[in-house]
C-alpha cells in the first residue's frame, strides 16, 4: 500500500482492515507502531493495546493480531 502523506497511508490502510474484517498487521514495524498510534489518537485513547480483546477494539480497525481468548470468542459467536 501507499499515499501520498502518511495521513492518506493510514486511511488506505484503515479501510482495507475494515474490508478485511479480520486480523491484520503491518510488517514494516515502525508504520505499524504508528499507525496503530494514530487509530488510539482518533479514538482518544491513551494507550495502544497489544493485540485486540473485544469487538470495540476490532471495529477501532488497529493492526494488531486477536488474542486467543478473542479468537475463542469469536469462533463460540460466529
Amino acid at each position: 500500500m501507499s499515499g501520498e502523506t502518511k495521513e492518506q497511508l493510514f486511511e488506505d490502510i484503515r479501510h482495507k482492515i475494515c474490508a478485511m474484517s479480520s486480523e491484520a498487521c503491518i510488517l514494516n514495524e515502525d508504520i505499524a507502531a504508528e499507525y496503530n498510534r494514530w487509530i488510539a489518537n482518533s479514538w482518544k485513547q491513551e494507550m495502544v493495546p497489544t493485540e485486540i480483546n473485544n469487538m470495540g477494539q476490532r471495529d477501532m480497525y488497529y493492526a494488531l493480531p486477536y488474542s486467543e481468548s478473542f479468537k475463542q470468542w469469536l469462533r463460540k459467536n460466529n
